[in-house]
């Protein structure tokens, strides 16, 4: 079963989300889950707007190692069983979980989990696992320009916040 090393961004655990007990869900980002975005709704730019980061590398766990990939094992087609989001009718509370789409919780190349089991970063359906690979220094990622970067892991979460949402009216500068 293939796995992907790229995953969809989501937006931000700062802007459109929906809690769960484990996760935070975004719908600020250009791909979202169970919607669509058209260009017309970056309103930040296109240039401006991260839509893909990779997933390359294993999580630490204390000694052990464990995939922080968004797909896990469930393959690198399934997305969300959901048709919605809020306001669409669709109720996310009692499940939230997005396959391969990601929602910005953590700096690129995040690899140990915080605070126990809950943060996001489960082994499954953690919607939570951070941009990181297996490169030092940080990871490759997909502008919604259709241009591609290294974005490095000392970039400063707040500002790689306002690079995943797609309209929170950030002003970004050189990164």
């Amino acid at each position: 079963m293939p796995l992907p090393t790229y995953v969809g961004i989501a937006g931000a655990d700062n802007l459109s989300i929906v809690a769960g007990s484990a996760s935070t869900a975004s719908g600020a980002g250009v791909l979202r889950p169970g919607g669509k975005v058209k260009m017309r709704d970056i309103t930040d730019g296109t240039t401006n707007t991260l839509m893909i980061g990779e997933q390359s590398d294993w999580g630490k766990n204390g000694a052990a190692n464990f995939d922080i990939r968004s797909a896990t094992q469930h393959g690198g087609w399934m997305g969300t069983g959901k048709t919605g989001w809020p306001g669409s009718g669709v109720d996310w509370t009692g499940d939230n979980r997005t396959f391969n789409l990601t929602t910005v919780r953590y700096k690129i190349g995040q690899k140990l989990r915080i605070a126990g089991a809950t943060n996001g970063m489960e082994t499954n359906c953690g919607v939570n696992k951070p941009i990181q690979s297996a490169h030092i220094g940080g990871a490759q990622v997909l502008l919604a320009d259709g241009s591609v970067r290294f974005a490095s892991d000392s970039l400063n979460l707040g500002l790689l916040k306002n690079l995943v949402n797609r309209n929170d009216d950030n002003v970004i500068g050189e990164w």
